[in-house]
């Protein structure tokens, strides 16, 4: 960040931003996804064999292994990306808008910004509890879901999407 990007940030307004119905729903369904995360290894972790398929290509067949321990590493993940998140999201005069932000925008601005980083939080966390899910049934029986095959491109469109609408709905506010 440069000293003249900086100092736009330093004078843009610092409205509070009051939370909404919707805005709580996210942050609960986010916390409850990262819930479900652990939860997932803590009830098959005891059925887990020592070694795990942990990747596989685009056919479903296992191309990469790791230890039982491996299965933490998707929800730890995911709770780090919580954290972080829920950090960002009470700064939201940090972030980058398509339009400038004034006194008379700020309120609009921020709470869209906001409520995107929550649906943000909260497809992350999904994503990997939907992984998790994943890995641990693979491990359990060997077989990958069909379900799998579109989780790439389910997710991406769910991410892109909501970006776009964001970004739409913060340029039409302006």
């Amino acid at each position: 960040m440069n000293i003249t990007t900086w100092s736009v940030i330093k004078q843009r307004p610092h409205p509070q931003v009051t939370l909404t119905i919707g805005d709580v729903l996210l942050e609960l369904l986010a916390l409850a996804a990262l819930v479900c995360c652990f939860a997932i290894v803590g009830a098959a972790w005891s059925r887990l064999p020592e070694t795990i398929p942990m990747h596989f290509n685009l056919k479903g067949a296992v191309d990469g292994y790791g230890g039982k321990s491996s299965v933490l590493y998707l929800p730890l993940v995911a709770a780090g990306l919580y954290i972080l998140l829920t950090i960002l999201n009470h700064y939201p005069r940090l972030y980058n808008y398509p339009v400038e932000i004034t006194g008379e925008n700020a309120q609009i601005q921020y709470r869209l910004a906001t409520r995107f980083m929550r649906l943000l939080k909260f497809e992350v966390v999904l994503i990997f509890a939907f992984l998790e899910c994943l890995v641990t049934a693979s491990a359990l029986d060997g077989q990958l879901r069909s379900a799998a095959l579109l989780f790439l491109p389910v997710s991406l469109v769910a991410v892109a999407g909501s970006g776009g609408y964001f970004i739409f709905r913060s340029v039409k506010a302006k």
